[in-house]
């Protein structure tokens, strides 16, 4: 899984600032760091690489919602639109929640 920052829209900003073009940076999400994805929405990318900047412009496939994180076992439960299998193992996750 791989974990997109926040990014400040350009209303915060003050008149005439403008942000960096390649704001966005990606990183990979630890086994440690998965209970913070309880609830989280996380979007299923279609890519052949692993590399970070090619995940982040790859096109999605569709969004899979986290019900359960087991460490033990560890396991990542998902809610999918559909039963068939993933088209891929890459996951972005951002900000967005849904409790």
């Amino acid at each position: 899984m791989i974990s997109v920052p926040l990014q400040a829209p350009m209303s915060a900003l003050p008149i005439g600032a403008k942000l960096p073009q390649d704001q966005l940076a990606a990183s990979r999400v630890g086994a440690a760091q998965w209970p913070s994805l309880m609830h989280s929405i996380l979007a299923v990318v279609f890519s052949d690489s692993a590399k970070c900047d090619d995940l982040l412009r790859a096109c999605v496939a569709g969004y899979v919602y986290v019900t359960h994180v087991d460490m033990d076992k560890q396991q990542v439960t998902l809610l999918a639109p559909s039963p068939l299998q993933m088209p891929t193992a890459w996951l972005l996750a951002g900000s967005i929640k849904w409790i």
